[in-house]
């Protein structure tokens, strides 16, 4: 098979208009009542103690890694239940319960007396787990001392927890963590629905990287869902070039059904590698996914309120009877950050004994979105609405910010925290953005009202978004290379190689003091109105400098508006009526508002969060998640040859030490600003100038 990355979607009865409500009717609400949902074994399958080739980390002492699967069961007819889609769709055992498991790892000090009490669990993206490289800064080796990265951290005695929370990972899409749910089933028959998936053949970004041969004339296309009727099938193809473009139907001779999950496209004629292909068919047996956010629910519940295990599972965190977590944070991020924001809004951040299970939630690349993880053939690893990929993708819809708005276009109020206010459940809240995501994830939306005006956050929630950085991060032992390799040819700009990840790192040690002693975090740095640089496409176009090579593209990833009750899915119009802002940049182009890390404030370059795609693949479109960095010239004699505005190196610094001695000054800064961690701050002294 001919490998590619699947960015999918597909949209069964799930309104856009409706912020949530069940797509599936569930039993008569008055049947509801108190659970009896819980984790009822934990297997503990592989162990490595002492972990980090046996490190030791300041009071926490030695570390180690248990790795397992946890088994649950979910009641349907509990009221903290209500809203998972076909729960009540599935066989139950003789208590009335459905079962299910999935993946989990829990690093944590091997003497659990010597924790600070409070637990960083990271939702993993795709199956991935990131924390061990942007909080830990390590290369994700348990076994070895370079696992263990800046070691701080882990000197101060957090535990870190990950789960296996999406059931539709393997085949070509992969992933380390997953978990197993039932299959819906309407009695003995299989549920039927028509659902759309995606497909890119050129491996320019996502979770599923991967690329069809540039001499193939036909391509293997993974499938969502199993055909409904594989002998019969009901699906039509159309490929078009850029995502604006009206859709071109495929004739069926280009079309061959080679498996119950997979069909064989032949490549159209006339359209280049950035080519989007869309595949609509009648799929059946629909998992329930919504069972994730119960399964995260209650597995954080056990390990922060279970004790011995006398009714359900041991909690692998408890000490002579008592559970060594007092504090709680989740983390996240891209689809992970979208997930913690559709956790909080679907209300489960209240377990069946009415606890809260979060103290505080740290999305990340979230922008305004949430995400397609609860609903009738939902698609949990698939992102919504990019500028040229993924449009019209439930989760790109209204409530986009913490506090209630007013939807223009259903008139209805709402926001993320409405249902956890009524619960009494809300954590504290830290979004943590870039500058990628106020390109493709609509995120001035999380700081403005729908026609652009700042808006108050709540009390307990605060917003950053780190200037000029990209969505991804890359920690330092990967390099830039790879990357480099692999999307150079599809983007236009060299890729981007700062990172957020020192910003993370402090925000946790922020967020733990805000829950353990009410410290108050560093104010919000989330550009709202034009006096903080928040401005609109045209105005940046104005201010933009003329780099050789590099001219301004006026490309943005926008809202659409799609019908989700239609069976298949229906388009109402090209874009929602959202007044969409991004950030005003000085003559350098580089961003001067938010959080602004020192690289962009003694500049070697000019940093994006987005990039374009190169000729031959959607030219001009917007690429990938990397960002762009377009470096200043070295000599002045170099800038003016390239007829380039602004200054070169030699211009900026006199030499090497005081590049050094203005980058530590800026980190020095954010360390004052609580925005920083001194050793990372320290890293700078170290820094060079390119040769």
């Amino acid at each position: 098979m001919v490998g590619l990355r699947k960015v999918a979607y597909a949209g069964v009865f799930l309104s856009m208009s409706v912020a949530f409500q069940p797509a599936v009717a569930q039993s008569d609400p008055t049947s509801l009542q108190p659970g009896r949902s819980r984790i009822e074994t934990i297997e503990i399958t592989k162990r490595i103690s002492p972990a980090f080739g046996g490190k030791s980390f300041g009071t926490a002492g030695q570390y180690e890694l248990l790795v397992g699967r946890a088994h649950g069961f979910a009641d349907p007819r509990s009221v903290r239940n209500a809203g998972v889609v076909y729960l009540d769709r599935v066989p139950t055992n003789a208590d009335g319960l459905v079962g299910y498991s999935f993946d989990i790892m829990i690093l944590k000090p091997i003497d659990l007396s010597k924790t600070n009490g409070t637990l960083v669990f990271e939702v993993s993206n795709r199956g991935r787990p990131l924390l061990h490289t942007s909080l830990l800064n390590g290369d994700g080796d348990f076994d070895k001392t370079s696992g263990a990265g800046s070691t701080f951290i882990l000197q101060q005695g957090y535990m870190l927890a990950w789960t296996g929370w999406q059931a539709d990972l393997g085949g070509s899409e992969g992933g380390d963590l997953a978990a197993d749910y039932p299959v819906a089933t309407d009695g003995d028959r299989s549920i039927t629905g028509w659902v759309r998936d995606e497909l890119a053949i050129d491996g320019s970004s996502g979770a599923q990287v991967a690329t069809v041969p540039a001499n193939a004339t036909a391509f293997e296309a993974p499938l969502y869902y199993p055909l409904a009727q594989p002998d019969r099938p009901q699906l039509k193809v159309s490929v078009r070039e850029r995502a604006d473009d009206t859709p071109q139907q495929l004739p069926p001779d280009q079309i061959k059904v080679t498996g119950p999950k997979s069909v064989q496209i032949k490549l159209a004629e006339g359209f280049d590698r950035g080519a989007l292909y869309s595949v609509e068919y009648e799929a059946k047996d629909p998992k329930v996914l919504g069972l994730s956010f119960v399964s995260m629910r209650d597995f954080i519940s056990l390990l922060r309120y279970g004790s011995g295990g006398v009714h359900g599972a041991s909690n692998p965190l408890a000490v002579a009877g008592r559970s060594a977590v007092a504090r709680t944070i989740a983390i996240g991020l891209s689809q992970s950050g979208r997930y913690q924001r559709d956790f909080l809004y679907q209300d489960f951040n209240v377990d069946e004994a009415g606890r809260r299970v979060f103290d505080g939630m740290i999305p990340q690349g979230a922008g305004a979105k949430r995400g397609f993880f609860n609903a009738r053939f939902a698609e949990p690893g698939r992102s919504p609405d990019l500028q040229h990929e993924m449009r019209g993708y439930p989760g790109a819809s209204f409530p986009f910010t913490y506090g209630d708005q007013i939807d223009l276009v259903t008139r209805r109020t709402d926001g993320i925290l409405s249902r956890c206010r009524r619960s009494d459940s809300c954590p504290k809240v830290m979004q943590l953005d870039s500058d990628w995501e106020q390109w493709q994830q609509a995120a001035s939306l999380v700081v403005t009202d729908e026609i652009g005006r700042p808006i108050q956050l709540p009390d307990n929630v605060r917003a950053y978004m780190v200037a000029g950085v990209p969505h991804a991060t890359l920690p330092p032992h990967a390099g830039i290379a790879t990357p480099q390799d692999m999307l150079r040819r599809i983007c236009e700009q060299r890729m981007n190689p700062l990172t957020w990840a020192p910003v993370l790192r402090a925000l946790v040690f922020d967020m733990n003091a805000w829950i353990a002693d009410g410290t108050e975090p560093p104010a919000s740095r989330y550009p709202a109105a034009v006096s903080e640089g928040r401005v609109s496409i045209d105005a940046l176009r104005n201010m933009y400098p003329t780099i050789p090579g590099a001219p301004f593209s006026p490309a943005i990833g926008k809202l659409q508006l799609v019908d989700f009750t239609a069976n298949p899915p229906r388009p109402i119009s090209a874009f929602a009526p959202y007044a969409i802002g991004v950030m005003a940049v000085n003559g350098d182009g580089n961003a001067e508002h938010g959080v602004v890390l020192p690289e962009i404030a003694v500049p070697i370059a000019t940093y994006s969060g987005r990039n374009t795609r190169a000729k031959g693949y959607a030219q001009g479109e917007l690429c990938g998640t990397l960002g762009s960095s377009i470096p200043f010239a070295r000599t002045v004699a170099e800038r003016r040859d390239a007829g380039d505005p602004r200054l070169s190196i030699e211009e900026r610094y006199k030499d090497e030490n005081d590049y050094r001695d203005k980058l530590t000054s800026a980190a020095r800064q954010l360390v004052a600003d609580r925005l920083m961690l001194k050793e990372d701050a320290d890293a700078y002294a170290s820094y060079s100038l390119p040769k």
